[in-house]
């Protein structure tokens, strides 16, 4: 079921006389019934008879009808769930426990459209966040990936993990001890 009759690509109104009754006693509405898809690992996964229920607030499968339309297997555990493939023992799909539910999160496209809140970081926290690259990949990775960025790019930043990173070897630590004859202490660079 879902509340939105867009999200069915070839719906058509439902005529029919159901209702969907849930846990309150309230009677549902169907308006529309229609197939759609979802993107798995491996392939894509129908969804078949989907009811569009506008009064409803999450979109749930009957998980029966989903394993008999796709010929798999369904296992869940109270941390999420995955779906198998009856043939190829391949993993389908894959999801999380949350708030007494089993979300499925289909695909990158879909986990790009959420929307997100947060604050834009500053150019020495992406430069380690994404490794300590060198300034041009990391204006590549910042063009490519569109990473929302705070300030200006100082192209000849200096950062102190680079420069350790860059050293062949540390100095040696100032001593306060000295030797009070030649070859009392030995230095060894290994």
């Amino acid at each position: 079921m879902t509340a939105n009759a867009t999200s069915l690509p070839n719906a058509h109104p439902y005529t029919g006389t159901d209702k969907i009754i849930v846990g309150n006693g309230n009677q549902l509405a169907i308006t529309h019934i229609g197939n759609t898809q979802l993107t798995g690992l491996h392939k894509s996964l129908n969804l078949n008879e989907v009811l569009c229920v506008p009064a409803i607030h999450k979109n749930l499968i009957s998980i029966r009808r989903f394993c008999c339309d796709n010929d798999f297997y369904f296992k869940m555990d109270a941390n999420g769930f995955y779906l198998k493939d009856n043939k190829t023992e391949k993993v389908l799909l894959t999801g999380s426990s949350f708030d007494g539910l089993y979300h499925i999160q289909t695909s990158l496209f879909i986990a790009c459209q959420i929307a997100c809140y947060g604050k834009r970081t500053t150019q020495d926290v992406w430069h380690a966040r994404l490794g300590h690259p060198s300034y041009s990949v990391f204006t590549t990775l910042l063009d490519k990936y569109h990473l929302p960025l705070d300030g200006a790019i100082v192209s000849n930043k200096n950062c102190h993990i680079c420069s350790l990173g860059k050293s062949c070897r540390l100095p040696f630590e100032d001593r306060q001890s000295h030797a009070q004859f030649s070859l009392a202490f030995l230095h060894l660079d290994l």
